[in-house]
This record gives structure tokens, C-alpha cells and sequence, in this order.
């Protein structure tokens, strides 16, 4: 029995276990077939290994074969008093069932449960079609090879049970190393753009106020003339647009961090309020510019958040007024698209961009128009953030000389 043992606990893999168990087993004594049921954690057992069945022709239906411990009245005993249970012959035992009508061939039973650390983890079956061919006798080798058998599982169930552990856990740190890559490398741009718009910021933000502390120093210096009052005007008119200018940049600085921090749910639009804002906004600059704007009647109805969709409307016609043609001429536009979403759009009659600037133009801190084009960079990146967070898309279609056309799409009501 110690040689039986050392082959039965030479491997650790589970089926290859149980076909020993089966094929040692053949050297303790004969028998027809048998069988080894392992029992889960809830209670159910069932066949995993078979040997002798192919002669019988029922090999194949054995995976078939499960039931509760509970259920069977000779598992359960056996169960219950962890003792093996003889049955000479089947046939005189009111308890005995056949689990398929093939095995009416079984005549004489040996059931004995497999045990570690004091519990029944499964058991060990040998049929003989002899009537009468298992007794007591039989009892004292077969018990014996039971507990080998039953270390041998349960060794291997460990094994396999660290083994799946094991592989639970190389999935969760290749999740997790994933994450904190991706994490790292979203850092790192984020770091970057930060940077990369600390700059411009700063850049920006010092003209308009290198120009209002200078045009304060010049007021300080003018005396009280007429002439020199309506100079002082026009000072206070480039003070007052160089305010403007450090507004707009704080406010698309303070709208980026919301829109990457905020969680929103979005609502029905009225289209016809936003754009009438957003043009109340825009007064001066269409004045100044001598802008002409058309615009429909009324609009489809989508969903979206009111504030950013007015900042995206804003972006789109200060830019048109800021790069359109001399006057600027301004058409609003949208339709619906198949696909359920609604494309709104700005078109001016500007130089165009080529399809190389095209590219850039909704990437982070890209100037519209150039390095040394007034404004700070972030205003189309924005607008990228906002309808990728409302779940459309941003874009341009564009030829140089004819034109541009901005739009954004958001989801049909």
C-alpha cells in the first residue's frame, strides 16, 4: 500500500489522480467498473472519473450523472457515518436506484467515502455484475486505499485551487497595472498640458496687462485739455478691452476644470435662448466688426447642459467674427443626422484653413490661426472636451478660400 500511495501522490493534477486511484485500485482486488464522485460546496456530487464502463457501453453517459448527497440514501449514509457501505446484492435492496437504466448489470456494490480532516469530500464506487461479490472482507483493503485516495484529491484539489487563486491574481494585477499605466501616462499629459497652458497663460495674461498699466501710466501723465480727454477715451477703451481679454481667458480656464471634474445630467435645450445669450455676449464684437449674422427660425430640440453648450456656441462665433471675412458674414445652421444625433454649425466666409492646420486645430493649446494670433489657445480644446462629455463629436470642414464651417453634434430629444 505505500508504493500505491507514493504513485497516487506523485502528481498533483486532478484527473490524472483520479485515473490512478482507478487503475491502482485494480491491484488491490478485481472488479468490474467504478467510479470516483468528488462533492461540491453546494451539496451536489457527481462522477468525475469512470474505468470498466466501456465494456458495458455507458462510459460517456457517466458526465452526465449528479444528483445531492442528500438525496441518495446510500451516499448519504455513508456521509453521515463516515463508514463504507457493502451492498451484495443490489437487486435485494430497497434503497438502491439505478442512476441510468444501462447499469441494471450491477449486482453487487462498495461504496467507501473519501475523508480529510474529518469530513467526506467525495467517494470511492465498485460495482461487480456477480451477485454477492463484495462482503465485509472487502471492507479493510478498501479502506485503507480510500485514505490514500482521499489525500491524493485533496491535494490536488488544493493545488488547483491555489492554482486558479493564482491566475485570479495575475488577472487582477495585470487590471491593475493596466490602470495605473494608463493613470501614469494621463498624468503625464495632464502634467504637460498644464504646463505647456501655464505658459501661454502667462504669456497672455501679460499683454493685456502690460497695455492697461501702461495706458494707466500715460492718463496719470495728460492734462485737461479736450483733445488729450478724448485720447483718455480711446485709453480707456483699450483698458476696458484688455479687461475683457483677461476675463475671457480665466472663464475658458475655469470651464476646463469643471468640465473635467463635473458630472452632469443632460437636459432638453432651448436652442433659440442659448444663442440669443451668446450673441447678447458678443454685442461689442459684432459691432465692432460690422458682422452679419443669419440664423433660423427655430432649432431641433437635443439634449445637452445649457452652460457648455453656450460656451461652445461662443468659441465658435467669436472665432468666425474674429477670422471671417472683412465684414465677417456669419450663417447658423443644423440638421439631423441618421445616426439620431443633430449637427449644429457656424459658417464664415474667411481665408479658410488648409487640411494640414485642420488637423491640430481641436488638440490642446493649438492657436487658431497661428503663434502670434491673439487669443490663448485652449478655446477649441474645449470645445472638444465639452461634446465628447455630452456624447457628440466636434469638428471642421474647411477649403482655403472659401471658408469655414464649424460643427458639433449632440443627441437627438
Amino acid at each position: 500500500m505505500a508504493n500505491v500511495s507514493a504513485i497516487l501522490t506523485s502528481t498533483l493534477d486532478l484527473n490524472e489522480v483520479l485515473a490512478r486511484i482507478l487503475e491502482q485500485m485494480e491491484t488491490v482486488f478485481n472488479y468490474d467498473a467504478a467510479n470516483v464522485m468528488l462533492i461540491y460546496k453546494d451539496g451536489t456530487t457527481r462522477v468525475y472519473r469512470g474505468h470498466g464502463y466501456e465494456q458495458f457501453g455507458t462510459q460517456g453517459k457517466l458526465d452526465d450523472i449528479s444528483f445531492k448527497v442528500s438525496d441518495v440514501v446510500g451516499l448519504r449514509k455513508m456521509q453521515e457515518t463516515q463508514r463504507p457501505l457493502i451492498i451484495p446484492d443490489v437487486h435485494q435492496d430497497p434503497d438502491w436506484v439505478y442512476s441510468i437504466p444501462e447499469h441494471h448489470w450491477i449486482r453487487s456494490y462498495i461504496g467507501m467515502p473519501l475523508i480529510t480532516r474529518n469530513k467526506v469530500i467525495g467517494f470511492l464506487n465498485i460495482l461487480s455484475r456477480t451477485p454477492n461479490y463484495f462482503s465485509e472482507g472487502n471492507s479493510k483493503p478498501i479502506e485503507s486505499f480510500a485514505h490514500h485516495a482521499a489525500i491524493a484529491v485533496e491535494n490536488a484539489r488544493l493545488y488547483q485551487q491555489l492554482q486558479q487563486q493564482n491566475k485570479h491574481l495575475e488577472a487582477q494585477v495585470a487590471t491593475r497595472m493596466v490602470e495605473l499605466t494608463e493613470a501614469n501616462q494621463a498624468l503625464q499629459i495632464s502634467n504637460k498640458e498644464l504646463t505647456t497652458y501655464a505658459h501661454m497663460v502667462a504669456h497672455d495674461l501679460q499683454n493685456p496687462l502690460s497695455n492697461i498699466l501702461g495706458l494707466i501710466e500715460l492718463i496719470r501723465t495728460r492734462s485737461g485739455s479736450i483733445s488729450e480727454l478724448n485720447s483718455i477715451e480711446d485709453d480707456l477703451e483699450h483698458i476696458e478691452q484688455s479687461g475683457w481679454q483677461m476675463s475671457r481667458i480665466i472663464t475658458n480656464l475655469l470651464l476646463l476644470g469643471s468640465i473635467r471634474q463635473q458630472t452632469i445630467t443632460p437636459t432638453s435645450l432651448a436652442m433659440n435662448e442659448i444663442i440669443d445669450n451668446v450673441l447678447l455676449t458678443l454685442i461689442r464684437q459684432v459691432s465692432q466688426s460690422k458682422a452679419t449674422i443669419e440664423q433660423p427660425s427655430s432649432w431641433p430640440t437635443v439634449l445637452g447642459f445649457a452652460p457648455w453648450v453656450e460656451a461652445v456656441w461662443r468659441n465658435y462665433i467669436s472665432n468666425a467674427i474674429k477670422y471671417g471675412g472683412q465684414p465677417p458674414h456669419i450663417k447658423l445652421g443644423a440638421h439631423e443626422l441618421a445616426d439620431g444625433m443633430v449637427r449644429f454649425w457656424v459658417r464664415d466666409n474667411g481665408a479658410g484653413i488648409s487640411p494640414e492646420d485642420q488637423k491640430n486645430l481641436f488638440t490642446e493649446f493649438h492657436r487658431l490661426g497661428g503663434e502670434h494670433t491673439q487669443g490663448h489657445g485652449i478655446g477649441l480644446s474645449i470645445v472638444w472636451h465639452i461634446c465628447e462629455k455630452l456624447g457628440g463629436t466636434a469638428g471642421v470642414d474647411s477649403t482655403v478660400g472659401q471658408g469655414s464651417t464649424f460643427y458639433f453634434t449632440l443627441p437627438k430629444e
